[in-house]
This record gives structure tokens, sequence and C-alpha cells, in this order.
């Protein structure tokens, strides 16, 4: 079989599997009932955002009885990016589409790296089960920012630095967990010279948070950061709607073992010291992407006092970019990988 001829069948043979993935998670989404109250809180926040009524600080409803959080009636954990991303979604069928859209902009943009591994990686980003149901089943609303910051890669390794910093600022503005990524972009942009790159990430993120904190300050802030930390914590194992819940974060185990948790300062520190020092450590983008895959499950695993298992969906995305082959740059001209 001749070069030409066998990338084409190859090329076919990755747009089926990704078409088979795609027709997985719209029957996932058709025929499973979501199992977390994110669905019901995206849902109602992209109701209410289309119907001009802030998110934060809204009253949510109809959550049912063995899938809602405590003290969370009037919560939206989340950042504005996730309800501006998903409120066209909503309105056409159902917010799950919306992360549906994302999970296929990851797997295409890993596949667009151009690495000996990129096909591979996509795919085994897109076809895996647990990815299928983080999207549809037990949504992962960190997935619009996943895909900001996927698109983001790839523009950065052919040089166009300021969309990508768009993007960037995008990402910041849709997932809490990419504040603690960021500063590991922010020393190698530095290191780089690439000051307008920061400057556009900055105003790209203010220009989404801004309106809705200033709409209602209170509410915003303890929505999308103090109210995480108010939550009580878990025991390594126990009881949940469907099965048990594993909650192996720092805090569940002193608090199984001991009946106290570790106080929150000695969490924020050690997290602290683990994001300077990758970020210390963070020389071009493929560094990046491998220190901030291991920072990542650091973060997951130290700072929450509750594990939510989908968080890690993030520096499973991070690992796969790396060994796609996405390269650095050390200026505004890029190389490819």
């Amino acid at each position: 079989m001749s070069g030409a001829r066998r990338i084409l069948v190859t090329d076919r043979l990755f747009v089926t599997l990704v078409a088979a993935a795609v027709v997985a998670r719209l029957l996932a989404a058709w025929l499973l009932p979501p199992l977390l109250d994110v669905y019901y809180y995206d849902s109602q926040a992209a109701r209410a955002l289309l119907s001009g009524i802030n998110p934060y600080g809204f009253s949510y409803t109809g959550i049912p009885s063995w899938l809602s959080t405590p003290g969370a009636a009037n919560v939206f954990a989340y950042l504005p990016g996730v309800a501006l991303f998903l409120a066209p979604f909503g309105a056409v069928w159902d917010v799950r589409l919306g992360l549906i859209f994302a999970d296929v902009v990851v797997g295409l943009s890993i596949y667009s790296l151009r690495g000996t591994q990129s096909r591979t990686a996509a795919l085994v980003f897109l076809l895996l089960p647990f990815t299928v149901l983080f999207s549809t089943s037990y949504p992962n609303n960190t997935l619009v920012a996943m895909a900001s910051l996927a698109v983001a890669t790839v523009l950065w390794t052919r040089g166009r630095g300021r969309v990508a910093s768009v993007l960037m600022g995008v990402a910041l503005a849709s997932s809490q967990l990419i504040w603690f990524l960021y500063p590991l972009f922010l020393a190698w942009s530095l290191r780089s010279k690439r000051f307008h790159e920061v400057a556009i990430q900055t105003v790209s993120a203010l220009a989404l948070v801004l309106p809705f904190a200033l709409w209602n300050w209170s509410a915003f802030t303890y929505d999308t950061i103090l109210f995480e930390f108010t939550r009580a914590p878990r025991v390594l194992v126990s009881a949940a709607a469907f099965g048990f819940n594993v909650n192996p974060t720092i805090d569940g185990l002193v608090f199984s073992l001991t009946g106290v948790g570790v106080p929150l300062l000695l969490r924020a520190g050690v997290t602290v010291v683990g994001v300077a020092y990758a970020a210390l450590r963070s020389k071009d983008l493929r560094a990046v992407l491998l220190n901030g895959t291991v920072l990542m499950i650091l973060v997951i695993l130290v700072l929450p006092n509750d594990l939510s298992w989908w968080y890690f969906e993030l520096p499973f995305m991070t690992l796969l970019v790396w060994l796609a082959g996405a390269e650095g740059q050390s200026g505004e001209k890029g190389v490819n990988p």
C-alpha cells in the first residue's frame, strides 16, 4: 500500500472513530439520567442567563434530593464562562450538548498537534468510557475551560500567541482549576518576554468575569470562591446516592483517622509551594504541560476536602497534549511539533 493511500485509510478510520465517539455521547445524554446535580444547576443557570437573570444568587430548585448538595440551593459554583458557553446549547436542546462539543474540540485539538502520538492520544481521550460519562451522565464543567486551553495550546505551537491568549483568558473565566495551572503559563510567557500576551489574557478573563462580579459581588465571591471551603470534610469511604463515595484527599484521609480535618491554611500553603515550584521549572510549553499535569494531581488531592473524580480529566488532558507533541516557542513565531 502506498504512503498516500495508507494515510487516507488511517484518516478515514480516525474520522469514523471520532464519529462513533460523538454518537456514543449523544446516546448517553439521551438514554442515561444525570447522576450529578451539576446538570440541574447548569440547565437553570443557562435559562436564567437567557432571561436576563443573574445566575449568582439565583434560587435553584427541582434538584432530586439524592443528588442535591447541602447548603447549595442558591449557589452556582462555576465561573461565568460556563454559563455563557452552555446557554446556547441549553436553548437548542440540552446543556450537555455543549459539554459534548467541548469534548470533541479537545480531542480534535490533540489530533491537530501533529505529533507522532497525536492521533492515538486524541482517540484515547475521545473513546475512553469515563470521558463519555463526564460529558453526559456525570457532567464535568471543567470541559469548557479544557476546550479553550486545548485550542490555545495548538495556536501557541503555530505562533498565533495573541489569539491563544484570548482563549487562555476564556479558560481562566471558566474554571477555578485553571487558576492553579495558569502561573506555569504565566512564568513561561514572562521568561519569553511576551508581556503583550499576558495583558491579553488578563483583559480577556476580566471581560467575562467582571460583569458578573459587579452584578452581585457578594453572591459571586461566595459561590465561586468561598462555598467550596465551607463544605464539611468527608471520610475516606462514605455512602452516596449510587453506591459509595471515595475521598482520598489529604483532608479525607486525616479526617478518617483522627476525626479532625487538615487546616485550610496548611493545605493552601502546600498548594502555593507546589505551584511556585512547578512554575520555576516551566521554561517551555512542553514543560508547562508536564509539570502542570503533576501539579494538578497534587492540587486535586491536597486542597479540596472532598474529591470530585472528574477533576482528574484536566491533568489527563494536559498529559495527552504533552504526549501528542506540543512544542514551546521562545518568541512570537512558534515552531510546529
